[in-house]
């Protein structure tokens, strides 16, 4: 839904903050079990297999109806809570940004202009500015109408990998809040992080200029060449030479600068390897190789490969490039501090048009047959055993925001119990084993594969930023009804 100063989502449940997953199962109604067709042995009498089934049968119907009037309760009560929490904000179509020159100031302008009306004290100056700003931007883009954060809060969670995160859930009285971590706007985080990503172990550079001009960089395979901006080298320059003169500021932009180039540009190919592969057929720079090696793409025939066995056949082409001093370039420039608070906005708005509509429309008692089943199961070993209602769950979320990176419990049963899954999350499944998604999905980052939720956070970020989206991209963000701008 990457470690560090990531667009990482954590880990999430319903005592958590952000995208809770719960692991209800929630199977289809397949059938209606067969009464017991034995004939009675004494006149007058039923069988005992057949009390037996009406039994049964008549714990099924209590158990549905029970289901029924818990969900319709539920129903009600989530409604109830929608129109009290969801309140859109009116903000203006163009808020002008103001940077505070103290704490105080910041927090006032939080809650004065942004209408945010609980701001924690504790902030840093460096973090109320960046929250404000990028703030700012996410409304502005909106033209001022959209879901803002219920408060801001700042905590210092040392031992926690994100960055930021907003909590989704419409039972608690934090939801809507959107929380920064202040671990990562202190300079021993930053340049722990930065250490491991611009020096190896002995302490030399992992970076530098080669003879093509290109930026050379530490990934897996160095097949793919950087061409930092003017303004992108000075500040990794900077950081060689003099880190101790850069501001927080500086390290924050440096580090996502790197994180948004390294796992997203140079990797792009083992993602979505097949709309890679058209941009090398259509790029000067590599048409002449591709053409001078006779190397002309089967997409037919690759279309009914794994994306692993794409990627391969990719790689393999970039590596002859390379070994011919061919190297394929990419160009990139500084990237915003602020782009997990844009891709945490987007969970806010996507919370707040899709959780009403997705989830109140799907709440019914779908858990039947495997009560069914279990019931039948249990009666079977010990008639004497009560049975229980612990499978009648009402899965609010799993289905739309459950990320397979961010929650371990739901990775575990996508790769072990995958029919499971299947019934239990039909949506996030297809998206998850679909590689057409997959591979759309994958040109924005690898994050974004992870989750139906994930996807549309990141997409939303990508908005903010003002970058373009590829056309299929937007086809399954419509699909998905992301948050749109106006």
């Amino acid at each position: 839904m990457v470690s560090g100063i990531s667009n990482k989502t954590p880990v999430k449940n319903t005592l958590n903050p952000s995208s809770a997953t719960h692991l209800q199962s929630n199977p289809v109604l397949e059938r209606t079990p067969q009464a017991d067709t034995v004939e009675a042995k004494k006149k007058g009498k039923l069988s005992k297999g057949a009390k037996w089934t009406i039994g049964v049968l008549g714990t099924a119907a209590t158990l549905a109806a029970t289901g029924l009037a818990i969900v319709a309760h539920k129903r009600n009560q989530i409604a109830k809570l929608y129109k009290e929490k969801l309140i859109i904000s009116n903000l203006g179509e163009n808020l002008t940004y103001q940077e505070a020159s103290t704490v105080e100031e910041g927090i006032k302008y939080a809650k004065e202009v942004l209408k945010i009306k609980d701001v924690d004290s504790n902030f840093t100056l460096d973090a109320i500015n960046e929250a404000n700003r990028e703030l700012v931007k996410v409304s502005n883009a909106n033209k001022g109408q959209l879901f803002m954060p219920t408060a801001l809060r700042y905590a210092n969670a040392p031992q926690e990998k994100w960055f930021a995160h907003v909590n989704n859930n419409i039972k608690s009285n934090q939801f809507g809040e959107l929380t920064l971590n202040g671990h990562y706007f202190e300079h021993p985080c930053l340049d722990s992080h930065l250490h491991k990503a611009l020096f190896y172990r002995d302490g030399t550079r992992q970076f530098y200029m080669r003879a093509d001009g290109t930026l050379h960089f530490p990934t897996e395979h160095n097949y793919i060449g950087c061409m930092p901006s003017v303004e992108a080298m000075q500040l990794i320059v900077k950081y060689y030479t003099s880190p101790s003169t850069m501001t927080i500021p500086e390290k924050r932009i440096l580090f996502e600068t790197f994180r948004e180039t390294i796992l997203k540009k140079t990797t792009v190919y083992k993602r979505a390897p097949i709309s890679f592969l058209k941009e090398l057929e259509a790029n000067p720079q590599s048409k002449d190789f591709l053409e001078s090696n006779n190397i002309r793409p089967d997409y037919t025939d690759l279309a009914k490969k794994t994306t692993k066995q794409q990627a391969d056949y990719v790689e393999d082409i970039l590596r002859k490039m390379h070994s011919e001093g061919k190297t394929y370039t990419i160009t990139f420039d500084l990237e915003e501090a602020g782009g997990t608070i844009y891709h945490e906005m987007g969970h806010l708005q996507d919370f707040a048009k899709n959780l009403k509509e997705l989830d109140l429309a799907k709440y019914k008692f779908s858990n039947i047959k495997r009560i069914w089943d279990e019931s039948l199961e249990e009666a079977h070993k010990d008639k004497s055993r009560k049975k229980t209602d612990k499978y009648i769950g009402l899965d609010e979320i799993g289905n739309h925001w459950g990320s397979i990176t961010s929650n371990k419990e739901l990775r575990k049963m996508f790769n072990e119990k995958p029919e499971d899954f299947k019934k239990c999350y039909p949506d996030l499944y297809e998206f998850l084993t679909n590689q057409e998604a997959q591979q759309s999905a994958g040109k924005i980052s690898a994050y974004a594969q992870s989750g139906i939720g994930e996807f549309i956070a990141e997409v939303y970020k990508t908005m903010i930023k003002g970058k373009q989206i590829p056309e299929d991209v937007k086809k399954l963000y419509e699909k998905f009804n992301g948050p749109t701008l106006p």
